[in-house]
């Protein structure tokens, strides 16, 4: 009997996928050119303004970079920053009172980076510091394709309770959106404090909040943002935010009406010395019955401790508080730190108060065998782990799978270094076919799609892009799996199969796995890409397929 590659055959992908070529602009951007470090400082509210060229903060005679300083202007109101691909640079001995900006109102901030070379002093005002924005205090503040690098020392002598790398805290009914920013370099905080400053947050993108009692803060929403920095603190501390919740500490009347943290990735080790909660991607949440939360597709790579007497631990999340509601959402993150506490650790949710209801808490994956524990839980849902993602893929029978030897497929957003102008010749990363695990009659499935390469000269990484969807649509997973790993041969239908076979130098793999039988078709929208030796990526055109996950192939 002639061998077969593939359990389920997709034509579709039998072609060559072409690479999509996309150029970059070269307009000049709206607006105001800003060349100096005057120039910056000076910017008006209601203005839009562009970098020119990289420039360098010196803060002059007294090496200060205070932003408006005067207290009846100290907010930046309805403003635009184009970066326009240019660097801003703090100059080694720099103080920097606050932040970049001050106070940030309506302001749109993107296309930039922020440097701090050397030693900096960071100096907070109203107990808040930050590299980039001190404080959100209104309207809708957008910060998109931003990276930071700074080391920041939090200390009580400097005012400093609460920092984010990029966001301190909003304390006023406001809106942020925050895309594809990164924060790396080092955040440490070492003193604390009881009472009010004891739920201060610090965290890689966003410090934390604290509402005012008349309005709330209707959305926060940080979508593909990475965080690379260690950060040590002794209070709520977070890979990406450290403490969101409602005003007036506890109180309920008020609060997020909406926050969706989705796709963003926490590398940095993560500790909390003194305060309770420590999370990958949240130190703690709180939230009212009128909330809505979304915490999706958030990976943690991150070792996170809780070094206090009663500290909680959790891969995503160190405490989630929510009142007489159902309208929380975790799904499809992961966990591959580990994970320690003192009371408790999980790798999903340390703790989680008043839960309540039947939400899309499921699946969750936990990858560190360390992290299972969930001994610091209450309500139903308390620190979620689904057992079921930590299968090798040896268990899922020899006649489909063979386990990967070295191969580091992971459940992540596109790493998008850029885009090639042009493909080169010799990148050819080709799908050509899928392979599903198991039978009808398991609970889920996995599926795994199988590329081939011709040449791999000049090749540092391959992998594919996959969107996967329900029948009505609903979007169920995107996956991105990078290896750099190739075959020669694969197993299918306990025989091995040549790459050869396929008019291919080899083979390259990635896996989706944990998809539940029950829904029945499932399309999938593939994409393979190439990321060259010199950074550049090359996406292929996006094929389609819907495959049956019911699937039996005939005896």
């Amino acid at each position: 009997m002639k061998k077969t590659l593939c359990i389920v055959l997709i034509t579709a992908m039998l072609l060559s996928l072409m690479p999509m070529v996309v150029f970059a602009d070269t307009t000049t951007p709206e607006g105001i050119a800003i060349a100096t470090e005057a120039e910056l400082l000076a910017m008006e509210d209601g203005k839009k303004y562009y970098l020119a060229n990289d420039i360098t903060i010196t803060g002059g005679d007294e090496n200060e970079w205070f932003f408006r300083p005067e207290e009846a202007t100290w907010e930046w109101k309805n403003g635009t920053l184009d970066g326009n691909g240019h660097t801003i640079t703090y100059a080694d001995g720099l103080t920097i009172q606050n932040g970049l900006i001050r106070g940030a109102y309506g302001v749109t901030i993107k296309n930039l980076t922020v440097v701090q070379a050397g030693e900096a002093t960071y100096i907070g005002g109203g107990g808040e510091v930050s590299a980039l924005i001190r404080r959100v205090t209104g309207g809708t503040v957008t910060i998109t394709n931003v990276s930071v690098y700074a080391n920041i020392e939090m200390t009580k002598a400097n005012g400093a309770n609460q920092c984010g790398g990029l966001v301190a805290g909003l304390n006023r009914p406001a809106t942020l959106y925050m895309e594809n920013c990164v924060f790396s370099g080092s955040i440490t905080k070492e003193h604390y404090d009881n009472g009010n400053n004891e739920f201060k947050g610090v965290g890689g993108m966003l410090g934390g909040t604290w509402t005012d009692a008349n309005g709330g803060i209707p959305e926060i929403t940080m979508k593909k943002c990475i965080n690379y920095a260690n950060i040590t603190s002794s209070t709520y501390t977070g890979g990406i935010f450290g403490f969101v919740r409602n005003g007036g500490q506890w109180d309920k009347s008020t609060g997020i009406r909406k926050i969706t943290i989705e796709n963003c990735v926490n590398y940095g080790a993560i500790t909390c010395k003194q305060s309770e909660f420590v999370g990958g991607i949240f130190g703690f949440y709180r939230m009212n019955a009128e909330s809505v939360a979304n915490f999706k597709y958030n990976i943690n790579y991150g070792a996170v401790k809780a070094e206090a007497s009663n500290g909680v631990a959790g891969g995503i999340g160190g405490g989630l508080r929510e009142e007489n509601t159902t309208n929380t959402y975790l799904f499809g993150n992961v966990n591959y730190g580990t994970i320690v506490g003192t009371t408790g650790q999980s790798g999903i949710i340390g703790k989680a108060y008043n839960s309540s209801g039947t939400r899309g808490w499921n699946p969750q994956y936990n990858y560190c065998s360390e992290a299972t524990t969930q001994n610091a839980t209450s309500g139903s849902h308390g620190g979620s782990i689904d057992s079921s993602a930590m299968t090798n893929l040896a268990t899922f029978g020899a006649d489909l799978y063979t386990t990967l030897p070295n191969g580091k497929i992971t459940l992540t957003w596109a790493k998008e270094a850029g885009y090639a102008d042009a493909a080169p010749t010799e990148l050819d990363a080709v799908l050509v076919a899928a392979q599903l695990s198991g039978n009808a009659t398991d609970e889920t499935r996995s599926i795994r799609f199988v590329g081939g390469l011709t040449k791999t000269e000049g090749l540092t990484n391959v992998g594919v892009l996959i969107i996967a969807k329900d029948a009505d649509g609903n979007q169920l997973k995107v996956f991105e799996g990078m290896t750099e790993t190739v075959y020669k041969t694969i197993l299918a239908g306990g025989e091995k199969v040549y790459a050869t076979e396929y008019n291919k130098e080899c083979f390259f793999t990635a896996v989706v796995n944990n998809i539940p039988t029950n829904l029945g078709e499932v399309t999938f929208e593939v994409r393979t890409f190439q990321l060259a030796a010199d950074g550049t990526v090359v996406y292929g055109n996006a094929q389609t397929a819907t495959i049956d996950m019911a699937y039996t192939p005939a005896a």
